[in-house]
């Protein structure tokens, strides 16, 4: 695409212009120290300059009053405004000033002379970034993304069968999410689960009419069916939701593949030898896509609401989710489908939201660290008390690494106890 093709039309607060010529002035804010006796100066760098940008500017046509008026009204209303900048992109700015020009020889013409200055938001005093809460704000709109995008792929109209194979693709996913919470590893909320799951049943036994009634009909079945599978932990736990989570993100799999997961939900490839087939492999794809994107979307809303016991455990569930959505990400990117690059837009704002989250959440836990238990009889109740003072954390210690008899800690080896 050359770079015409890549210009936007410009507008300030939605009033459309034509534009001449541009240009930008940048720079660093300096203050300069000179002292006796020395030729070089010091310059002392306070950070960037407000960036300004002057714009020469047109609006034109029989009817150029009513553009020439809006944009005129643009620049004198208070406060910052969006400038869509032909070369630079969209920016908050403020007009510092604006020259009109008008002649009688040019009948139907005015120019402008524009410019512009950043605007910045009032930071101080500053309050404190809740990234767990944008992470969430980011599942959430990966889900209202993923399905609207379904949407716009998704197509049943055609032979009966198109729909029928829809369904089962759905039923499908379905079944996958099924298998895999009736395996829940504990500790899990045995008060969500079993709502869950005849929430699963019913979306099972609607799809094929839901499969069949549309796009909009499928996408909600889907979504509806799947909200909630992040929120089926314990309180405060981390295991059974983000587990489950990552493993209803392998439907789709192709069988014997090594992404597929043990609980089913395969899918074969449809070979788009015919138009109807087309349409199948689209649809396969695409209810893969939702599937995988929302299970991400419920893994994150679990990993963001389970206690740690330490900072490894929490950088372990990091990296899971992180890769999963490294994995999206990639399969958005190479998507030709239409939406494919909003969809990757979603899932980029959720990987940096969610990466942002454990950053912060990790900044208060406690490390694991090495401890090599000395010669001899060593019981957790003495250890606990030794490194923490603490004897209830003697039972921690004996889980943390799995040793037969918390009343003798094996001699000379080495254990894992979280830093004081």
């Amino acid at each position: 695409m050359g770079w015409r093709e890549k210009l936007q039309p410009a507008s300030f607060r939605g009033a459309k212009f034509h534009v001449r010529r541009h240009g930008a002035q940048v720079g660093r804010r300096l203050v300069k120290h000179e002292f006796p006796l020395r030729d070089l100066p010091y310059n002392e760098d306070l950070g960037r300059k407000a960036r300004s940008y002057s714009i020469e500017a047109f609006v034109i046509g029989k009817d150029y009053l009513a553009p020439r008026d809006a944009l005129l009204a643009a620049c004198e209303e208070a406060g910052p405004g969006t400038l869509v900048h032909p070369y630079l992109g969209s920016m908050q700015v403020t007009c510092e000033g604006c020259r009109e020009e008008e002649s009688l020889e040019d009948g139907g013409y005015a120019r402008f002379s524009l410019t512009f200055e950043e605007a910045g938001e009032r930071r101080y005093p500053a309050a404190t970034q809740d990234f767990a809460q944008q992470a969430g704000q980011a599942a959430a709109n990966t889900r209202s993304v993923s399905g609207d995008v379904f949407a716009q792929v998704y197509r049943t109209v055609g032979p009966a069968w198109l729909a029928a194979a829809a369904a089962g693709d759905i039923k499908a996913a379905l079944q996958l999410a099924r298998a895999v919470v009736s395996v829940l590893p504990s500790p899990f909320d045995q008060a969500k689960l079993g709502p869950f799951l005849d929430q699963l049943d019913a979306a099972a036994a609607a799809a094929a009419a839901s499969a069949a009634a549309g796009p909009s009909s499928a996408a909600e079945l889907i979504a509806g069916a799947l909200a909630g599978l992040g929120g089926l932990g314990s309180s405060g736990q981390t295991g059974g939701a983000v587990w489950a989570a990552l493993e209803v993100g392998k439907f789709g799999a192709e069988p014997g593949s090594e992404e597929a997961s043990a609980f089913g939900g395969t899918l074969d490839p449809v070979a788009a030898t015919t138009a109807n087939r087309k349409t199948q492999a689209d649809n396969r794809a695409a209810v893969k896509a939702l599937v995988r994107e929302l299970a991400a979307a419920e893994g994150v809303d679990a990993a963001l609401a389970a206690d740690y016991a330490s900072y490894q455990e929490a950088a372990a569930v990091r990296d899971k989710l992180l890769a999963r959505l490294d994995e999206l990400m990639l399969a958005a990117g190479h998507d030709t489908t239409p939406g494919a690059d909003l969809r990757y837009e979603a899932l980029r704002d959720l990987y940096v939201a969610t990466h942002r989250a454990f950053v912060t959440l990790g900044a208060d836990l406690a490390r694991e660290v090495p401890y090599q238990v000395p010669n001899g009889v060593t019981p957790a109740l003495a250890l606990a008390y030794d490194l923490y003072g603490d004897l209830d954390r003697a039972e921690e210690i004996a889980r943390r690494n799995r040793v037969r008899h918390p009343g003798a800690l094996p001699p000379g080896e080495t254990l894992q106890v979280l830093s004081v």
